[in-house]
């Protein structure tokens, strides 16, 4: 009686213990958003396509039509928005909040999370999506610190309901330094989430920080990451980021809020010295019918 008891007990908090490692989602973006209406849904669509299978999205006072963009992914269960005004002039305060609750929604729910902007686009370099990226690259990491590549206007300003993906196809050469920075992709249960004080990185509990090449070069110094040893390390995963928007956005929004508008227009140079669809160019190879859909009719270059 008493074995059969232990050969029941044993049984149970096997399979306990296999369902609580079993994962609701594999990937979810947190993220705040402001007055994004006109990128929103081709941000949100794309990332669906690349393996993302929700959303915690933090709504700050927006006062456009955010929700005529997002309705029907609200609908499905993709995407879930919390009213979350983050308040002046103390902004980031706000924001870190909205991530500190995102990530502790995250833990025991998903496998992976990350802090992501909408002006920011995760592409995995060498497979089909981002989870699969995941699994055959890092399969080791606790978190992944992933470099942005910087896009510019490409000179334009874009039309109503017009990509950004099929036209902002202008960016800085790899080296920049700004490619150094970049978001992390994180195993929230690895994560130390009351000392997050950056959208950047985040403190762990245990595991391995690496970076997009699949090795640890970032270097900490208790909760605080001190250096990343300033290049871009991309071979498997990056981040392109669009923070300039088109031309229309980068004159009437983007520069005149930046403290050091100087440093802004270098960019804006720097930001636009080369072409690059490596991001368009998977969405046709992998995904061509919503490649056809959302952004092939936009796209201005010669390659086929």
């Amino acid at each position: 009686m008493k074995k059969t008891f232990s050969f029941w007990l044993c049984l149970l908090c096997f399979f306990g213990g296999f369902s609580q490692s079993l994962s609701a989602y594999e990937l979810v973006v947190v993220s705040m958003f402001n007055n994004c209406a006109p990128y929103i849904k081709e941000w949100v669509e794309y990332h669906r396509l690349l393996g993302v299978d929700h959303f915690w999205l933090y709504d700050d006072a927006s006062t456009d039509d955010w929700q005529s963009e997002l309705s029907p992914y609200i609908e499905s269960g993709l995407v879930e928005v919390f009213y979350w005004p983050a308040g002046k002039p103390d902004w980031t305060t706000g924001q870190m909040a909205a991530f500190h609750d995102g990530l502790k929604r995250g833990v025991g729910v998903t496998k992976w999370i990350t802090l992501l902007d909408q002006d920011e686009f995760i592409l995995p370099m060498q497979d089909k999506s981002i989870t699969e990226c995941l699994e055959k690259r890092f399969s080791h990491a606790a978190a992944i610190y992933v470099n942005w590549h910087n896009f510019g206007t490409s000179g334009i300003t874009l039309a109503a309901h017009e990509p950004m993906l099929s036209r902002l196809t202008s960016c800085s050469t790899k080296s920049h330094p700004r490619n150094a920075v970049g978001k992390s992709i994180i195993r929230p249960e690895h994560a130390k989430i009351d000392a997050i004080l950056s959208q950047h990185f985040c403190p762990l509990i245990d595991g391995v920080y690496v970076n997009g090449d699949g090795n640890q070069t970032l270097t900490f110094r208790g909760d605080d990451l001190i250096s990343n040893d300033g290049k871009n390390h991309s071979d498997y995963i990056r981040i392109n980021h669009y923070a300039h928007r088109d031309e229309n956005y980068f004159y009437n929004i983007r520069l005149p809020r930046d403290s050091d508008p100087r440093l802004m227009l270098e960019h804006y140079k720097a930001f636009n010295l080369e072409k690059n669809y490596d991001i368009l160019n998977l969405l046709e190879a992998y995904y061509p019918e919503h490649y056809n859909k959302f952004w092939k009719c936009f796209r201005r270059d010669s390659i086929k």
